[in-house]
């Protein structure tokens, strides 16, 4: 990341009016370099990136799954060259329906299990809210895999 500390039009060389002087006084406040505030805009912002662009990615996911009981739908989103993984299986029997939905990213990538409980519920249609996700260890019938947070869900077609 690069970031713009100060910037000024005017740069003229040993004149009182060059904004050099006037960076040097914001730097020796403190005021120059960026704040944690800035970095938590920064986070904001990248997730907020990252939920409109898995949301888009994985329109129609759940119901393909949903159309092929027992298989294991998979959809990749680059997200600032750091890959995401998003996995969903969907079993009817009757009139139950139980599914999973398992996110897998890169440790330096600002998702915490909130924000994953967000995305899920995103690409999740409504007749699954949030409330019926609970975090698991397994995805269908395999163990949880390293950098993977798993929900689960049941659900009455009633």
């Amino acid at each position: 990341m690069c970031w713009l500390l100060a910037w000024s039009p005017t740069h003229a060389i040993h004149e009182r009016r060059d904004a050099y002087q006037l960076f040097m006084k914001l730097h020796g406040r403190g005021e120059l370099m960026p704040t944690a505030d800035d970095y938590e805009a920064i986070d904001l912002e990248a997730i907020t990136y990252i939920a409109d662009g898995l949301s888009a990615a994985c329109d129609g996911m759940y119901e393909e799954a949903r159309a092929n009981p027992g298989s294991e739908m998979t959809q990749t989103f680059e997200n600032r060259g750091a890959l995401i993984l998003i996995d969903v299986i969907v079993i009817e029997e009757d009139e139950m329906e139980e599914g999973w939905i398992a996110i897998t990213y890169p440790r330096d990538t600002p998702i915490t299990a909130e924000v994953a409980l967000d995305l899920c519920a995103r690409i999740l249609p409504a007749h699954i809210p949030a409330h019926l996700l609970t975090i698991v260890d397994h995805f269908g019938k395999r163990p949880m895999q390293p950098g993977e947070l798993i929900f689960s869900w049941d659900y009455a077609n009633a």
